[in-house]
């Protein structure tokens, strides 16, 4: 018997999850990396002005706190090592991702075999874009929020971002599948007793983090105590990863749609009667009448 996984439904399956609207670039959701124009796929190079944002606070600024604390004027001391130390365990991997991130958007501008790859492709290369931006951000946040409320407020908010994934990626993927093969029996929901427990002792814990951070540092590197403005920057990492999860959440199905149209690229051309316009681009398909 077939396993009913995400991706290995058949083509009459995948029809529930495929429709004509992904011909278009509204319909795709990816913009004009999924665009057959060259000139609409170069104008998409323009999110590369992110990765300088994003390498600027997730590499540089730990980098130049590295260097000298003292024109730190917003955060404390103590959260300015916080974002040092973190950036500096994170610096190399995180620029082999940006770097790996920069060379697919620059490749998305060259031509592909035909719109099946092209969609696909561009739909990787914004889920690759979109998780390194926000990945950039994790060390200067994590600083934040290991300033302000230490390791233990950290992971009572890492322990959030686990319900969050939970309950924005793993359950739609259960949806998907459900979507695909009809309803799949789901597994028992242990989602519901994260939150439970969260609910049940978060308070108290986040609460213990706070009165521990601002007194004994028990299990904390650094002993100097935060400033009153940490309560408010002390969030960042919760809001930066809640908003990464959110993102993955929502281009999760649009990459299930575009894996199962080009997988099955043949039959959905026919199916969906795609001309030759749409699917290798004006040029080429002026170039293929010409030839006939």
């Amino acid at each position: 018997m077939r396993k009913e996984r995400l991706l290995s439904a058949t083509f009459e399956q995948s029809k529930k999850v495929v429709s004509k609207k992904i011909l278009t670039e509204e319909g795709a959701q990816v913009g004009v990396l999924s665009s057959m124009k060259l000139s609409q796929r170069f104008s998409g190079l323009v999110i590369l002005l992110l990765f300088i944002m994003s390498y600027g606070v997730g590499v540089y600024l730990p980098e130049s706190l590295l260097t000298s604390t003292e024109k730190i004027r917003y955060i404390s001391t103590s959260t300015a090592q916080s974002i040092v130390t973190i950036g500096t365990i994170f610096r190399i991997p995180l620029l082999a991702l940006m770097y790996c991130s920069i060379v697919m958007v620059i490749i998305n501008v060259f031509p592909k075999k035909n719109y099946a790859h092209q969609l696909l492709y561009g739909t990787i290369t914004l889920l690759v874009f979109l998780i390194t931006v926000f990945l950039m951000l994790f060390p200067f946040t994590i600083g934040l929020t290991v300033g302000a409320f230490g390791w233990i407020g950290f992971l009572l908010q890492l322990l959030v971002c686990v319900y969050l994934w939970k309950t924005l990626v793993i359950s739609n993927v259960e949806q998907l599948k459900k979507q695909l093969y009809k309803g799949e029996p789901a597994n028992k929901d242990w989602g519901e007793s994260l939150m439970a427990f969260i609910k049940k002792y978060g308070g108290v814990l986040l609460l213990l983090a706070i009165v521990n951070r601002w007194t004994f540092n028990f299990g904390e590197a650094i002993k100097t105590q935060p400033d009153i403005f940490s309560f408010l920057y002390g969030w960042a990492f919760l809001l930066v990863a809640a908003l990464m999860i959110f993102t993955t959440g929502m281009t999760l199905k649009n990459f299930v749609a575009a894996f199962y149209f080009f997988k099955y690229q043949k039959e959905y051309r026919q199916f969906f009667k795609v001309s030759n316009e749409q699917w290798y681009g004006k040029w080429r398909a002026k170039k293929m009448n010409k030839n006939k």
